[in-house]
């Protein structure tokens, strides 16, 4: 059950990505002295593949509120790709620091 329903929130991201046409845009992100690149496609192939189906559900709430509100979606993927990035780090940085 919750692998058809990765497959069709994966869908449903890959069409609405797709259908909204967004240009693509590199952010630089400093954290701790050094600098992170992430990009546009990055964090939609990111929100595709690599979340649970409750984050992706979460996503997808906020993304059709967006829309609706005619909000501008680049700036919310922004704040996921800071967001992804704080947790990518921190999890690097505890397994890491584990004995």
């Amino acid at each position: 059950m919750i692998k058809l329903m990765n497959e069709y929130l994966s869908n449903w991201f890959q069409t609405y990505f797709r259908e909204k046409q967004l240009g693509e845009e590199t952010w630089t992100f400093y954290i701790d002295g050094e600098s992170h690149k992430l990009s546009t496609s990055s964090i939609q192939a990111f929100i595709c593949s690599n979340l649970d189906v409750r984050l992706q559900m979460e996503i997808k709430k906020q993304l059709v509120y967006l829309d609706y509100y005619n909000q501008d979606i680049q700036d919310y993927l922004r704040y996921l790709a800071k967001s992804i990035l704080d947790i990518k780090l921190h999890h690097i940085t505890e397994v890491g620091n584990k004995r």
